[in-house]
């Protein structure tokens, strides 16, 4: 598998419309923090991401030579919590 800029970009263009974008293998969560945890956010980030891939694990094992992906993610403030969501996307050639 190859990172992809464009697929990053594209994933960004998925979290605001999912339907905009057309991919193989779609991995996305969303969490709420509290405003005052300390964990760095690439921790919180892994902390609800990190199962998803342990599920598909195989699946993405599985992808062909040529694969491109790309991940991105946003956060917001939701009262006081803070939400990220994030996906990454896959793209078979």
């Amino acid at each position: 598998m190859k990172w992809s800029n464009e697929w990053a970009n594209k994933a960004l263009d998925y979290l605001k419309s999912p339907k905009s974008v057309k991919a193989d293998v779609v991995i996305e969560g969303e969490q709420s923090f509290n405003e005052d945890d300390t964990q760095l956010p690439l921790q919180k980030l892994l902390a609800f991401l990190q199962p998803r891939f342990h599920k598909i694990e195989k699946d993405l094992a599985r992808l062909p030579k040529g694969t491109i992906y790309g991940c991105n993610g946003v956060i917001n403030k939701k009262g006081n919590k803070n939400s990220i969501s994030a996906v990454c996307l896959y793209k078979k050639p």
